[in-house]
């Protein structure tokens, strides 16, 4: 399902645009324009982006009429007899070559990590609304880094889901333990 997830002004610094508007979406392109993106996106000098980690529920960052970046992020969650274990995985994070390092990374993992809070909360709350009971929620954060910059966008995202989800709330809420893990590193 295609939706919008945010719309922000990006704060560029020095750098001037006519128009600092940014549209942030998710599941807009087909997987046809996600590969054309990622591979225009990508430079000859570094890692190269298999455009398959981005099909199938890509977040897309809009300037005017073209898309200036992506990521693709997914979760799952595992249930076993009273614990519940949910695995959040970046897969991949690109930002086209003219709008490197001027915060639309940042931008994106905000927008990105308030959207996977909220629907890790609307799962888990379904969850308790079944009344099954839960003893132990556990939320793993998973990524292989290829770059400063994705490790960069990993934290940011990490932060803003911890922050949407808040593990000291959610325990309450839930009333069962609540954890929070990383698996992630180069």
């Amino acid at each position: 399902m295609s939706k919008v997830i945010a719309i922000d002004y990006g704060d560029f610094g020095t750098v001037e645009l006519k128009n600092p508007l940014l549209l942030i979406t998710k599941g807009f392109l087909s997987d046809d324009e996600i590969e054309t993106f990622v591979n225009s996106a990508s430079s000859e000098d570094e890692v190269q982006i298999n455009p398959e980690f981005f099909k199938g529920g890509m977040f897309e960052v809009w300037h005017e009429d073209a898309v200036i970046g992506g990521c693709s992020v997914s979760h799952e969650i595992d249930n076993d007899d009273m614990n519940c274990c949910i695995f959040v995985s970046l897969k991949a994070v690109i930002v086209s070559p003219d709008y490197r390092m001027l915060g639309v990374g940042g931008l994106l993992a905000e927008a990105v990590g308030r959207n996977v809070a909220n629907e890790i909360l609307t799962l888990l709350v379904k969850e308790r609304l079944s009344k099954r009971p839960m003893h132990n929620v556990s939320i793993t954060f998973c990524a292989d880094f290829e770059s400063r910059e994705g490790e960069a966008f990993f934290n940011i995202l990490t932060n803003y889901v911890q922050y949407g989800i808040n593990p000291n709330k959610l325990s309450g809420l839930l009333k069962c333990d609540c954890s929070v893990d990383f698996d992630a590193g180069y």
